[in-house]
């Protein structure tokens, strides 16, 4: 029997030999999956063309968070994606439904994005 440490072990090494990817692969499952590497360049083909932040409480973020410390320069911070792609982040202060955006990096389109985010999600949004 392994265990899980072991595991995660021989699927780092896998991930760095290049012969598995890992990714939230199946809509509305928010486990994580390990694939073959030649399987995940098929998937790739399939256009994702969503916009949509991802909060730093996200399982997500957890897997990103070396690249998005490495692109923004920020820890916790929440991360704007136009498709696969991360376009911009931010740090919140929030009071309650009021979310403080500082530290913003990105363009109008971001801009757009975290509005349509706060609207949807009921926040009332004051830039620093």
């Amino acid at each position: 029997a392994f265990h899980m440490g072991e595991i995660r072990g021989y699927l780092r090494e896998l991930e760095k030999e290049g012969y598995i990817v890992k990714g939230f692969l199946s809509r509305d499952d928010e486990f994580l999956y390990y694939m073959k590497k030649s399987d995940a360049m098929e998937v790739r083909r399939h256009p994702f063309p969503q916009e949509f932040v991802l909060s730093p409480q996200d399982r997500l973020f957890y897997y990103l968070s070396s690249e998005i410390r490495e692109r923004f320069g920020m820890g916790s911070c929440y991360v704007v994606f136009r498709g696969t792609e991360m376009t911009g982040a931010f740090k919140v202060r929030k009071q309650g439904r009021l979310l403080i955006i500082r530290d913003f990096v990105g363009g109008k389109e971001e801009k757009r994005i975290i509005r349509y985010w706060g609207s949807v999600n009921n926040f009332v949004l004051v830039w620093e």
